[in-house]
Protein backbone atom coordinates (compact mmCIF):
# COMPACT_ATOMS: atom_id res chain seq x y z
CA UNK A 1 0.00 0.00 0.00
CA UNK A 2 2.47 1.98 0.83
CA UNK A 3 4.26 1.32 -2.23
CA UNK A 4 1.54 2.48 -4.45
CA UNK A 5 1.27 5.70 -2.24
CA UNK A 6 4.65 7.03 -3.53
CA UNK A 7 4.60 5.95 -7.35
CA UNK A 8 1.22 7.68 -7.12
CA UNK A 9 3.10 10.62 -5.62
CA UNK A 10 6.19 10.30 -7.58
CA UNK A 11 3.81 10.19 -11.04
CA UNK A 12 1.99 13.57 -9.71
CA UNK A 13 5.38 14.87 -9.19
CA UNK A 14 6.65 13.62 -12.84
CA UNK A 15 4.10 14.78 -14.57
CA UNK A 16 3.95 18.70 -12.71
CA UNK A 17 7.16 19.28 -13.29
CA UNK A 18 6.89 18.99 -16.96
CA UNK A 19 4.14 21.18 -17.72
CA UNK A 20 6.08 24.65 -17.47
CA UNK A 21 7.90 23.51 -20.33
CA UNK A 22 4.49 22.63 -22.11
CA UNK A 23 3.44 25.66 -21.04
CA UNK A 24 5.82 27.61 -23.11
CA UNK A 25 5.48 25.68 -25.96
CA UNK A 26 1.99 26.34 -26.34
CA UNK A 27 2.51 30.79 -25.36
CA UNK A 28 1.04 31.50 -28.52
CA UNK A 29 -2.41 29.82 -28.33
CA UNK A 30 -5.57 31.38 -26.85
CA UNK A 31 -6.59 28.08 -25.13
CA UNK A 32 -3.53 26.82 -23.24
CA UNK A 33 -5.58 27.06 -20.14
CA UNK A 34 -7.84 24.27 -21.87
CA UNK A 35 -4.38 22.24 -22.37
CA UNK A 36 -3.17 22.56 -18.70
CA UNK A 37 -6.50 22.00 -16.88
CA UNK A 38 -7.15 18.78 -19.22
CA UNK A 39 -3.60 17.61 -18.25
CA UNK A 40 -4.20 18.58 -14.42
CA UNK A 41 -6.99 16.45 -14.22
CA UNK A 42 -6.05 13.40 -16.68
CA UNK A 43 -5.32 10.26 -14.32
CA UNK A 44 -1.64 10.63 -14.54
CA UNK A 45 -1.63 13.53 -12.35
CA UNK A 46 -4.84 14.27 -10.03
CA UNK A 47 -7.63 12.04 -11.30
CA UNK A 48 -10.44 14.51 -10.97
CA UNK A 49 -13.47 14.03 -12.47
CA UNK A 50 -14.73 16.94 -13.03
CA UNK A 51 -12.90 20.60 -12.76
CA UNK A 52 -13.81 24.34 -13.69
CA UNK A 53 -11.37 27.42 -13.81
CA UNK A 54 -12.94 30.97 -13.82
CA UNK A 55 -11.29 34.14 -12.70
CA UNK A 56 -12.58 36.51 -10.48
CA UNK A 57 -11.69 40.45 -11.81
CA UNK A 58 -12.92 42.79 -8.97
CA UNK A 59 -12.11 46.17 -10.61
CA UNK A 60 -14.44 45.38 -13.88
CA UNK A 61 -16.88 43.33 -11.57
CA UNK A 62 -16.75 40.21 -13.79
CA UNK A 63 -16.38 36.65 -12.44
CA UNK A 64 -15.98 34.41 -15.78
CA UNK A 65 -15.20 31.01 -16.93
CA UNK A 66 -12.38 30.13 -18.25
CA UNK A 67 -11.91 26.05 -18.71
CA UNK A 68 -13.52 23.19 -17.86
CA UNK A 69 -12.76 19.51 -18.01
CA UNK A 70 -15.41 16.82 -17.63
CA UNK A 71 -13.92 12.91 -18.02
CA UNK A 72 -16.68 12.33 -19.77
CA UNK A 73 -15.90 14.36 -22.06
CA UNK A 74 -11.72 13.76 -22.05
CA UNK A 75 -9.26 13.44 -24.89
CA UNK A 76 -8.47 10.13 -25.52
CA UNK A 77 -5.41 9.10 -23.58
CA UNK A 78 -3.84 7.75 -25.80
CA UNK A 79 -2.33 10.54 -27.13
CA UNK A 80 -0.81 13.27 -25.50
CA UNK A 81 -3.07 17.10 -26.04
CA UNK A 82 -0.02 19.02 -26.23
CA UNK A 83 1.45 17.07 -29.44
CA UNK A 84 -2.14 17.43 -31.32
CA UNK A 85 -2.80 20.51 -30.35
CA UNK A 86 -4.79 21.37 -33.32
CA UNK A 87 -7.38 18.37 -32.88
CA UNK A 88 -7.07 18.71 -29.01
CA UNK A 89 -8.62 22.35 -29.61
CA UNK A 90 -11.12 21.44 -31.85
CA UNK A 91 -11.95 18.76 -29.06
CA UNK A 92 -12.43 21.62 -26.52
CA UNK A 93 -14.32 23.63 -29.11
CA UNK A 94 -17.14 20.81 -28.59
CA UNK A 95 -16.85 20.17 -25.31
CA UNK A 96 -20.43 20.79 -23.93
CA UNK A 97 -19.08 20.92 -20.09
CA UNK A 98 -16.25 23.51 -21.55
CA UNK A 99 -18.63 25.23 -23.42
CA UNK A 100 -20.65 25.72 -20.42
CA UNK A 101 -18.15 26.80 -18.05
CA UNK A 102 -17.01 28.92 -20.70
CA UNK A 103 -20.23 30.97 -20.62
CA UNK A 104 -19.72 31.90 -16.99
CA UNK A 105 -20.04 35.66 -16.56
CA UNK A 106 -21.28 37.17 -14.16
CA UNK A 107 -20.61 40.22 -11.63
CA UNK A 108 -17.93 39.69 -8.57
CA UNK A 109 -18.89 39.03 -5.16
CA UNK A 110 -17.14 41.01 -2.73
CA UNK A 111 -14.13 38.06 -1.53
CA UNK A 112 -14.65 39.95 2.35
CA UNK A 113 -17.97 38.86 1.77
CA UNK A 114 -17.63 35.55 2.59
CA UNK A 115 -21.08 34.51 3.14
CA UNK A 116 -22.19 35.76 -0.52
CA UNK A 117 -18.81 34.39 -2.00
CA UNK A 118 -20.31 31.02 -0.91
CA UNK A 119 -23.62 31.69 -1.94
CA UNK A 120 -22.50 32.17 -5.59
CA UNK A 121 -19.96 29.55 -5.77
CA UNK A 122 -22.27 27.14 -4.98
CA UNK A 123 -25.10 28.73 -7.29
CA UNK A 124 -22.34 28.29 -10.12
CA UNK A 125 -21.46 24.63 -9.13
CA UNK A 126 -25.24 23.65 -9.02
CA UNK A 127 -25.12 25.31 -12.23
CA UNK A 128 -22.51 23.26 -13.68
CA UNK A 129 -24.21 19.88 -12.46
CA UNK A 130 -21.07 18.92 -9.80
CA UNK A 131 -22.11 16.38 -7.51
CA UNK A 132 -19.72 17.14 -4.78
CA UNK A 133 -17.27 19.43 -4.97
CA UNK A 134 -14.10 21.26 -3.01
CA UNK A 135 -12.53 24.77 -4.42
CA UNK A 136 -9.55 26.02 -4.61
CA UNK A 137 -8.85 30.15 -4.91
CA UNK A 138 -5.54 32.08 -4.98
CA UNK A 139 -4.38 35.68 -6.41
CA UNK A 140 -3.31 35.73 -9.68
CA UNK A 141 -1.62 38.84 -11.60
CA UNK A 142 -3.21 42.19 -11.06
CA UNK A 143 -5.23 41.58 -8.54
CA UNK A 144 -7.47 38.86 -10.06
CA UNK A 145 -8.56 35.63 -8.42
CA UNK A 146 -8.14 32.09 -9.70
CA UNK A 147 -10.77 29.54 -8.61
CA UNK A 148 -11.39 26.25 -9.64
CA UNK A 149 -14.39 23.78 -8.41
CA UNK A 150 -13.29 20.33 -8.88
CA UNK A 151 -14.82 16.98 -8.09
CA UNK A 152 -11.97 14.00 -7.11
CA UNK A 153 -12.97 11.11 -9.37
CA UNK A 154 -11.64 8.78 -6.32
CA UNK A 155 -12.83 11.00 -3.22
CA UNK A 156 -10.89 8.96 -1.11
CA UNK A 157 -8.10 9.72 -3.03
CA UNK A 158 -6.14 12.35 -0.31
CA UNK A 159 -2.35 12.22 -2.25
CA UNK A 160 -3.35 14.92 -4.48
CA UNK A 161 -4.32 17.88 -1.67
CA UNK A 162 -0.74 18.10 -1.11
CA UNK A 163 -0.09 19.06 -4.54
CA UNK A 164 -3.20 20.02 -5.95
CA UNK A 165 -2.53 24.13 -5.24
CA UNK A 166 0.97 23.94 -6.72
CA UNK A 167 -0.53 22.42 -10.18
CA UNK A 168 -3.60 24.75 -10.19
CA UNK A 169 -1.71 28.19 -9.83
CA UNK A 170 -0.38 26.81 -12.92
CA UNK A 171 -2.71 28.28 -14.40
CA UNK A 172 -2.02 31.86 -13.19
CA UNK A 173 0.54 31.59 -16.12
CA UNK A 174 -1.83 31.24 -18.54
CA UNK A 175 -3.32 34.37 -20.92
CA UNK A 176 -6.47 35.18 -20.56
CA UNK A 177 -8.29 35.59 -24.38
Amino acid sequence: MECELFDRERTILHNLSKMPVLLLDMRDRDNVSEFLLHDLCSKYCFNLQKAAYLVDNPDFCCLRGVAGFSLDEAYPESTSVWYEADAFSDHMANSAFNNHVRRVNQCSVDAKEKTSLLKNIRAIANGLHFDDYDVCSWQLPNDNYGIVLYQKDDPTDNIIDQYLMNGLSLLSFCPLF
